[in-house]
């Protein structure tokens, strides 16, 4: 017959002792006293009416034990004055609910959910944390990525860059919780047609008569979780897109598969808990922002990453870039790679001595994560770590006693300011020779 109320208090009771409430924690007090202590009205005896505050507060168990703040679920704020200021004031029922009789209070973010709507629709990351403050949990990509949020600096304010969809509560009222109180609930209804009716039910709690909508996520960035369907059209002679088969069957053989691209583009390095995702994925990009049909499609083979999605957000110009990286990143690999050869080289002249081979394969290791991952999935982590990589290198030869040659020239780092944004092949002699002023300006803004 839905869900009925009941105060945080003690009720109208004497002999009743202080408790200080606990929200979802067993109550024995309150199992303990008649519905008529605490709930009002001609249905009173079987705890179907309202409960006025003053049930709590005016009796003497509540009065002076209101905790000043709590928490629930994530969220800890203010409680003494809870809702108290805004337009539809808000008591100690509208959240704190029980089915019937001696079950234990509890307070549900369903209730938060019908005040804080806008907060929690997921429009603006920042609104996330006025509840999830401490990022303290630990999650895993669809491919098995493990996701460290409490030290990822930057995904504070910007949960939405993951957690795209959520589900939006909606302050539906079924006639079917009319129905737990009035006889003829149509009757009702077609009555109060037009009419503000939350006045008429003071006391009451916000879930009896709106339905329960639990903030939850609908849906990830496809960064975070893939569905092999959106590139695979035809593995094993499946016809994806209308076979019902899901990406969790696929994983059962192919759950490493993409891993690496996944993890790089979220920015996510061996045994390390802070995270560099590429400023793509920052902006809002997804796997198949880039991975789209260019022209091949009918092939029915794997949807690669193309220049074409680059002219479709940008310029027609900018369909070249993406070969610039690869062929920028490409050369970097084979400094670093040569100058790791070397590095290899003089270890094994010097006998590879106790612990060469481990320094040996920390110094080729991040060569190996670009190779695997590509460097256009997140072009400034690309860079950071073949840096790291002939760092380490010529850590081979300190280990040694030798000194190191030269570092290999790995070019000027991208960024979103600098020209190797776009231009990252060494050696590029387009600045000079082949600058379209015109063009440039416009891109960087300048109107002079």
């Amino acid at each position: 017959m839905g869900r009925f109320l009941l105060l945080i208090a003690c009720g109208l009771v004497a002999a009743c002792e202080p408790v200080e409430p606990v929200s979802g924690a067993d109550e024995p007090a309150h199992g303990e006293l008649a519905c008529r202590a605490c709930h009002s009205g001609g249905v009173a005896d079987i705890g179907l009416a309202a409960v006025p505050t003053a049930a709590c507060t005016s009796s003497g168990c509540h009065a002076t034990k209101i905790p000043a703040t709590v928490e629930l679920a994530t969220a800890r704020f203010e409680h003494r004055s809870h809702g108290s200021t805004e337009d539809l004031a808000l008591g100690c029922a509208g959240c704190h609910t029980h089915t019937r009789g001696s079950e234990p209070l509890t307070a549900s973010v369903d209730a938060c959910a019908l005040c804080h709507r806008e907060a929690i629709s997921g429009s603006n990351g920042e609104d996330c944390r006025t509840c999830h403050r401490n990022r303290s949990h630990e999650a895993e990509t669809s491919q098995g990525a493990r996701m460290t949020h409490a030290s990822s600096a930057w995904t504070a304010g910007r949960c939405v860059r993951c957690h795209y969809d959520l589900a939006e509560p909606l302050p539906v009222v079924s006639t079917a919780a009319c129905a737990a109180c009035h006889e003829e609930p149509l009757a009702v209804t077609r009555a109060a047609i037009g009419a503000d009716l939350h006045g008429w039910h003071a006391g009451k709690g916000c879930t009896a008569c709106h339905e329960g909508q639990t903030h939850h996520i609908v849906a990830m960035s496809s960064a975070v979780v893939l569905n092999c369907a959106d590139c695979h059209q035809g593995p094993h002679d499946l016809d994806l897109m209308h076979e019902p088969i899901g990406s969790e069957t696929c994983n059962q053989c192919h759950g490493a598969t993409h891993r690496a691209q996944q993890s790089f583009f979220l920015g996510l390095v061996a045994d390390e808990d802070e995270a560099y995702p590429a400023p793509k994925f920052l902006d809002g990009l997804t796997c198949r922002s880039c991975h789209v049909p260019d022209g091949l499609a009918a092939e029915r083979g794997p949807i690669g990453g193309s220049k074409v999605s680059c002219a479709g957000c940008h310029r027609p110009e900018y369909g070249v870039i993406l070969d610039w990286w690869r062929g920028g990143a490409g050369q970097r690999v084979t400094s670093a790679t040569n100058y790791w050869f070397e590095a290899r080289e003089a270890m094994r002249r010097a006998g590879m001595p106790s612990g060469g081979q481990s320094l040996l394969l920390e110094a080729f290791a991040p060569i190996e994560y670009v190779r695997e991952a590509g460097a256009a999935h997140n072009l400034v982590l690309a860079h950071e770590l073949l840096e790291e990589s002939v760092r380490r290198s010529e850590a081979v030869y300190d280990y040694l006693g030798l000194e190191a040659p030269a570092q290999p020239d790995l070019g000027r780092r991208p960024g979103r300011t600098t020209c190797s944004s776009c231009h990252y092949e060494l050696g590029d002699t387009r600045f000079s020779e082949e600058m379209d002023e015109a063009f440039h300006r416009d891109v960087l803004g300048i109107r002079r």
